[in-house]
């Protein structure tokens, strides 16, 4: 027994480091897979790409947009990956060195520690070649950061080549999301702080701009349009309209509307320090707002910026907007009305030419209201403006489809609040009987004047919207088409405005 307790002891040790090994010998291995980033650098890929392009990773699809005139036949993939290693077929793949012909597909497959693997087919869509008929605005954001936010900003680079039209430009910039419905498309809308004020592609200097998407608009042209109208009618505060190509982080996301933000400024929105900007939108989404007396029209007050105030200065700051404001809406609901002085706090003519612009773009937003806006100057009258948001002008019925009705009737709906106001102003006979003059002034003078910067617009667009429909594929993809039918629809919504008006 004591002999066989030593054998024991003696083999112990042996039979724990072959234990050992045995558990050495079977580590567990990571299943882990994935890629993580994918771009082709421009430093890597001279002469074949003009800037490096970044891959967005979707599931299992790698989309990548590469210029026309890429040779796409001897590109090199930069890439990081979670994983034992990258292949293509058998072959491995090192990031920044290996080369490829990616003018055929391709499948990219990671394999993991225990040989698991996960396929991501890289989709390659051609973009035309980036000629120089707008400027180009390139941003770059600080290590390549996800602009995910209407209200955070993303520091960053822009660079803008104005392409002989405009002076070139470099500087710092934050930059976020903006808009309603519209930031929720895949094209998404901007907006732009410099951290300095300048003087882009020629307009006035200030730090803040917006790059307008359009992406419900398949002319690209229909916010350009009704500003410019606007602008033909000589309204204060309309922005102007500058077409332009962007480029985000290496990507080329399109072609964008570059503009001012609406903003109270000298150069801007010039209500003076005493002035009011008001919005009315049924989104309802700004800290200080109120619903009015008579109408219940979602308010939103602009300016003054009344969240830099103290809250108890804010406050009564907004109750003095307020009771002013339903005063004005008190004459409006009046059994007098329209036989009151209304329209001495109540601007006509701005009225007047802000009803020319709606009519003739049928941007039937008034009805909600959205992005309707209002102003007034210290001790001066309520005047209708700036224009804004045309994306739902235009006889647009569904998706990706303008210009299909020109006798759509600006006003349609009693259930609205907006509706409710602005029909109760129509039944003034002054007001229409300006309105009514307005237009026939407009269309003897201007409206010629309007087409032919429609033209001129789509012949400036024309190589940036072809550029734009292979990213977006919205529409039809022919301009010369979408241009004929731009022109009839105006054309036929002109007539049927002389005869709505001919009625009053």
């Amino acid at each position: 027994m004591k002999n066989a307790k030593l054998i024991v002891y003696l083999l112990l040790p042996i039979l724990i480091a072959a234990g050992c090994q045995k558990q050495a010998s079977n580590p567990v291995l990571s299943t882990d897979k994935e890629l993580l980033e994918f771009s082709i650098e421009d430093t890597l890929n001279r002469p074949y790409i003009p800037e490096t392009i970044r891959g967005t990773i979707d599931g299992n699809e790698i989309k990548i947009s590469v210029p026309e005139i890429t040779d796409a036949t001897k590109l090199i993939a930069s890439f990081k990956f979670k994983g034992e290693g990258v292949y293509i077929g058998s072959t491995k793949q090192e990031s920044g060195k290996t080369v490829n012909d990616f003018s055929a597909p391709l499948t990219y497959t990671v394999i993991a520690e225990d040989q698991s693997r996960k396929d991501y087919r890289v989709n390659i869509s051609l973009v035309p070649e980036l000629k120089s008929t707008v400027p180009h605005i390139y941003i770059e954001t600080d290590g390549g950061a996800a602009i995910d936010s209407k209200d955070t900003y993303v520091k960053g680079n822009i660079r803008i080549e104005g392409n002989g039209l405009y002076d070139d430009y470099e500087g710092r910039l934050s930059i976020k999301g903006r808009g309603n419905t519209t930031w929720y498309y895949p094209k998404k809308p901007y907006r732009i702080k410099l951290d300095k004020k300048a003087p882009l592609l020629g307009l006035s200097e200030e730090k803040d701009w917006i790059l307008l998407a359009n992406y419900l608009d398949e002319t690209l042209m229909c916010n350009a349009i009704a500003f410019k109208a606007a602008r033909l009618l000589d309204m204060p505060f309309t922005n102007h309209i500058i077409p332009v190509d962007v480029t985000l982080n290496g990507t080329y996301i399109g072609n964008y509307m570059f503009t001012e933000q609406k903003e109270v400024e000298d150069n801007r929105i010039n209500v003076g320090k005493d002035g009011t900007l008001l919005e009315l939108d049924t989104n309802f989404d700004e800290a200080y707002k109120f619903y009015s007396k008579n109408y219940k029209l979602p308010v939103m007050i602009q300016y003054p910026e009344l969240d830099k105030l103290p809250v108890d200065e804010a406050n009564a700051k907004l109750a003095e907007i307020t009771n002013d404001f339903n005063s004005l809406e008190d004459l409006l609901a009046s059994n007098t009305f329209p036989n009151n002085d209304l329209l001495n706090y109540f601007d006509a003519d701005a009225f007047a030419d802000y009803m020319v612009v709606y009519l003739l773009t049928d941007n039937e937003e008034l009805n909600h209201p959205k992005s309707t806006y209002i102003y007034k100057t210290g001790n001066g009258k309520y005047s209708m403006g700036p224009v804004w948001d045309f994306d739902w002008g235009f006889g647009y019925q569904s998706t990706y489809s303008h210009f299909t009705k020109a006798d759509s009737p600006l006003f349609w709906s009693t259930g609205y609040k907006g509706y409710a106001f602005f029909s109760r102003l129509m039944l003034s006979p002054q007001l229409k009987s300006l309105i009514k003059t307005r237009w026939n002034e407009f269309k003897a003078t201007k409206f010629s004047k309007l087409i032919h910067y429609i033209n001129e617009y789509a012949g400036i667009i024309k190589d940036s919207f072809a550029r734009d429909y292979a990213v977006w594929k919205n529409g039809s993809g022919d301009l010369n088409a979408e241009l004929q039918l731009i022109i009839s629809w105006l054309n036929n919504r002109a007539s049927y405005i002389d005869n709505y008006v001919s009625g009053f």
